[in-house]
């Protein structure tokens, strides 16, 4: 079996909730504001929440229009646009309490993991950045 196969997708999926999911339930308020970093620059733990879960929602959003498909269009031409993407992906997300970060990150895993069961090896050769 190798790691793309649909069973395998669908397990990591699975695995990557349970130990977000474990993660989260072990946070207080207080750590959602503590940096995750030494250097003045580093993302809390908020930040990094929010990070997660536009950097999946985008990912999301490309594999399910390569199923479906349709064009797939990524906010950003070049890896140079990066910081920016990610500065404002995340200022868009700052409002949103963690829990909820948390709550949409983990259905879109659960929507990867469910999606897995109609790949076949034609698909998952598609999907280029899988690979």
């Amino acid at each position: 079996m190798s790691a793309f196969e649909p069973d395998a997708l669908a397990a990591d999926f699975a695995q990557v909730r349970r130990v977000l999911a474990d993660f989260v339930a072990a946070r207080s308020p207080r750590d959602w504001s503590r940096k995750t970093e030494r250097r003045a620059k580093g993302w809390t733990l908020h930040q990094t929440l929010a990070h997660l879960a536009a950097t999946a929602e985008v990912l999301y959003q490309a594999a399910e229009n390569t199923l479906r498909g349709l064009p797939v269009s990524f906010p950003l031409s070049r890896r140079t646009e990066l910081a920016a993407f990610n500065e404002r992906s995340i200022a868009e997300r700052l409002h949103v309490l963690p829990q909820a970060l948390a709550d949409a990150l983990f259905e879109i895993l659960a929507h990867c993991a469910e999606r897995c069961s109609i790949l076949t090896d034609v698909k998952t050769g598609t999907l280029s950045f899988w690979r």
